[in-house]
C-alpha cells in the first residue's frame, strides 16, 4: 500500500464503519424494527461496527491490519439482511421481542448525527444526477428539506428520551423517502425511448436499476436516454437525407425508402443509446 499513513486510513476506517452503521439503522427503519430491539445476530454485527469505529492507533499498526478491518466492514454489510429471517420481520419480530438493549442517550444522539450527514450526501449525490447546483436548488420542497436536514442538530441536542429518539429518527427517513420518489420527473413525463431503456435496464441488469433507485436518479438518467436518443435520431436522420436522397418518382418507392430509413436508424439508436446501461446522465 503506497503512500500508507496510518492516521488517514484509521480515519477512513471510521468513516466506513460508521456508513455501514447507517445502513443497519436504515434498514430497521424499512422494516419497523427498533433500534433498541435489533435481533441478537443484527445487534451483534451492529457492536461490532461499533466497536471498530472506536479503534485507535495501538489497535491498527499495519496495512494488513486496516485491509482486514475493511474486508470485516464489508462482510458486516453484506450480511444485514442475512442477520434477521424474512418470517420474523413480517411477524413483527414476535421473536426478538423479549430482546431489548438499554437506552443509551448520547450514542443515540451519535446515530442520529451519523444518519443526517449520510441522508445529507444522498441528497447531494440526488442533485448531482440531476444537475442542480446546491446552491440554487429552485424547488422549493428540497430545498426545505436540506435546510431541515441542515437544522437537524438542534432537536438532536434537545433529544431527552427513546420516544425523541425515534420521532427524529421517524423524519429523518421521511426526509430520505422523499428523494427515493424522484419528486422531479414522472414515468408520464418519459418518450418512447426512455421507456424502452426502462424496459430493458430491468430486464437485464436488475442490480444497476436497485442502485439508481437507491440514489433517486433512475427516472432521471431514463430522462437523459430519451432525449439523447431523439437528438441521435434527428442527426442521424439528417446525414441519412443527405447520403439517400428522397425518391420523386413514385409513392411506392417514397414508402420503401422511409421503411428502410427507419429501420436502419431505429436499429442504431437502439444499439449506441437506448440498449447501453448507462447509470449517469
Amino acid at each position: 500500500m503506497s503512500g500508507f499513513d496510518l492516521g488517514t486510513e484509521i480515519d477512513r476506517l471510521k468513516k466506513r464503519a460508521i456508513k455501514a452503521q447507517v445502513e443497519y439503522l436504515l434498514f430497521c427503519q424499512e422494516n419497523g424494527i427498533s433500534r433498541n430491539h435489533m435481533p441478537p445476530k443484527m445487534n451483534e454485527n451492529y457492536t461490532e461496527l461499533e466497536k471498530i469505529k472506536t479503534l485507535e492507533a495501538d489497535d491498527i499498526k499495519t496495512a494488513n491490519d486496516v485491509l482486514r478491518l475493511i474486508n470485516r466492514i464489508d462482510d458486516l454489510r453484506d450480511s444485514i439482511k442475512d442477520s434477521i429471517n424474512e418470517d420474523a420481520i413480517q411477524e413483527d419480530i414476535p421473536k426478538y421481542i423479549s430482546f431489548k438493549e438499554k437506552f443509551n442517550l448520547g450514542k443515540s444522539k451519535s446515530e442520529l448525527r451519523d444518519l443526517v450527514s449520510y441522508v445529507m450526501g444522498e441528497y447531494y449525490w440526488y442533485f448531482k444526477g440531476h444537475g442542480i447546483d446546491p446552491l440554487n436548488i429552485q424547488h422549493e420542497k428540497l430545498e426545505n428539506n436540506l435546510s431541515e436536514l441542515n437544522s437537524m442538530d438542534m432537536p438532536i441536542v434537545y433529544c431527552k428520551n427513546e420516544e425523541d429518539y425515534q420521532k427524529i429518527m421517524d423524519r429523518i427517513y421521511e426526509l430520505r423517502s422523499y428523494i427515493k420518489t424522484d419528486p422531479l420527473i414522472t414515468i408520464e413525463q418519459l418518450g418512447i425511448y426512455g421507456k424502452l431503456w426502462m424496459q430493458n435496464m430491468e430486464k437485464n441488469y436488475p442490480e444497476k436499476v436497485g442502485v439508481m433507485k437507491n440514489h433517486g436518479t433512475y427516472l432521471g438518467v431514463a430522462q437523459s436516454v430519451d432525449k439523447r436518443a431523439k437528438d441521435y435520431w434527428e442527426q442521424l436522420s439528417d446525414q441519412y437525407d443527405r447520403r439517400v436522397p428522397r425518391p420523386t418518382d413514385s409513392y411506392e418507392a417514397v414508402l420503401e425508402w422511409s421503411r428502410n430509413k427507419k429501420f436502419e436508424i431505429d436499429h442504431i439508436v437502439m444499439t449506441e443509446v437506448v440498449l447501453v446501461p448507462v447509470m449517469t446522465p
